[in-house]
């Protein structure tokens, strides 16, 4: 089994066993299995996604950071980490919305690279939900 360990700056937010996990790594995504190779890695927004024992999945909304793989321990390191339970899927939408119309040059002076992240952080989130329905 991998051990994976979900950590914000605050601290350990969740451990938990897995027979495999997919991360969304820098340059895209990442399938990590028993006796994976050692490595370090930087994150990009994303899906974290873990196969427990049996059929249970476990699925977790990541802004960005870095993982180490090692002795089948993973060890996930970012800002924030959500569970899809304590998404605001409303806010998320809203938040989606302020961003596209953003970069749709509704407003003047808009940092375009942060109205792009934002708008990428709220479809990941509705996309975590979604996801969520269907595994459960």
């Amino acid at each position: 089994m991998l051990e994976i360990n979900l950590c914000v700056p605050e601290g350990k937010l969740r451990s938990l066993q897995a027979s495999s996990i997919q991360l969304p790594g820098y340059l895209g995504e990442m399938g990590i299995g028993l006796n994976h190779a050692a490595f370090v890695s930087k994150l990009r927004h994303g899906i974290v996604a873990s196969q427990g024992l049996g059929d249970e999945t476990n699925l977790f909304f990541v802004a960005r950071g870095i993982c180490s793989v090692a002795d089948n321990v993973v060890d996930v390191l970012a800002p924030y980490i959500e569970d899809p339970e304590h998404i605001d899927l409303d806010r998320a939408k809203a938040s989606g919305s302020r961003a596209r119309k953003r970069l749709e040059g509704v407003e003047s002076g808009v940092d375009m690279m942060r109205a792009f992240r934002s708008l990428e952080r709220a479809k990941l989130r509705e996309k975590l939900v979604q996801l969520q329905k269907k595994v459960v």
